[in-house]
């Protein structure tokens, strides 16, 4: 287990995140202090204010290395603002931060790249297409790059192919998603789509914005449109998509249980704890953890017990870290306006 680094004095944690912003603290610390401050905020040891004011001291990083930090910080964050209420707010503070550095990185490799140019790029992308579909230009942009990928997929970096995809569904006109939905749709269905191109597209249907197409994707995981051995994957991309697909497609799973079980009936259990895990990981409520608990029980899934606890776990620890969120200046408006 790492040590964690509590500082106690405002006065020097104010120079340490003065020198995040102008960047004179070196990479490995800049690293380190984000590994600590959502540690601290996990373990109760910091206000959760504190987590969304460093974030924002960053506002300055262009280092991949550290923009990977700043995922899993932001990640964790999510997880508090989905529970507040709050995810509106965050999108605006991370979008305000990405998109500057995401125009000047750009969406296609160039000549003379190296590694940590992709890295910073696959970082930002992911980041971008959970925060920023309320983006009309970024969607509009991103919807111009998948009608080039139906036309010719080497036309877009695969490990960019999920973000833009997502990003086309989730921020379009509704008729431009639908369309776009459809014709990936019909690409995955083609026996010459590569396997890669066809998981990107499954991990990317749910995102459409449109919660009847949402059903409808949920619905095709029980159909030959997918393997059995990859038909939880659409279902983790709807779940993920917004705050309020999550209990949608924990009904859906419900209400089609005994079909999703059917379907692997004579494969390994692990697949049966990928569709649970899928329609439930990111929950923030201790309601949520008692209904996963409450179908393990009533469907005698015995043999993805270890799996279901761990499931259990995660939610409760994230219900904990949500009620304490609550009576923290960070469930108000008025911090995230003065932020």
């Amino acid at each position: 287990v790492p040590y964690r680094v509590h500082y106690t004095s405002a006065e020097e944690y104010a120079k340490i995140l003065a020198g995040v912003t102008d960047k004179t603290v070196p990479v490995p610390n800049r690293v380190n202090l984000l590994g600590d401050i959502f540690a601290l905020t996990k373990a109760g040891r910091v206000s959760p204010e504190d987590a969304p004011r460093v974030l924002k001291a960053y506002r300055n990083e262009t280092d991949a290395d550290v923009w990977d930090a700043l995922s899993n910080l932001i990640g964790g964050l999510s997880t508090i603002c989905t529970g507040l209420g709050r995810t509106a707010e965050l999108d605006k503070l991370v979008s305000g931060m990405i998109t500057p550095l995401l125009e000047k990185v750009g969406w296609e490799r160039k000549t003379g790249e190296t590694p940590k140019d992709r890295q910073l790029r696959t970082c930002l992308a992911s980041l971008a297409s959970q925060h920023c579909s309320s983006d009309k230009s970024l969607a509009a942009k991103c919807a111009e790059m998948t009608r080039g990928f139906l036309e010719n997929p080497d036309t877009l970096a695969e490990d960019v192919r999920v973000p833009v995809f997502r990003l086309a569904l989730a921020g379009s006109d509704p008729a431009v998603g639908e369309e776009l939905w459809k014709e990936l749709i019909k690409t995955a269905e083609k026996y010459e789509t590569s396997q890669g191109c066809k998981m990107d597209i499954y991990l990317s249907l749910g995102y459409i914005a449109s919660p009847a197409l949402k059903k409808r994707t949920l619905d095709m995981c029980l159909t030959n449109f997918i393997k059995p051995q990859d038909f939880f994957y659409p279902m983790g991309g709807v779940r993920s998509s917004t705050a309020e697909a999550g209990p949608l497609t924990w009904q859906w799973l419900l209400s089609n249980f005994d079909a999703c079980r059917g379907r692997v009936a004579t494969a390994s259990p692990s697949l049966l704890a990928a569709v649970v895990s899928s329609c439930a990981r990111g929950s923030v409520t201790y309601e949520m953890a008692d209904n996963v608990e409450k179908l393990a029980k009533e469907k005698e899934l015995t043999s993805i017990s270890r799996i279901i606890s761990q499931i259990v776990e995660n939610i409760r620890s994230n219900a904990a870290l949500v009620a304490r969120a609550k009576s923290s200046a960070i469930a108000s408006p008025e911090f995230w306006q003065g932020l």
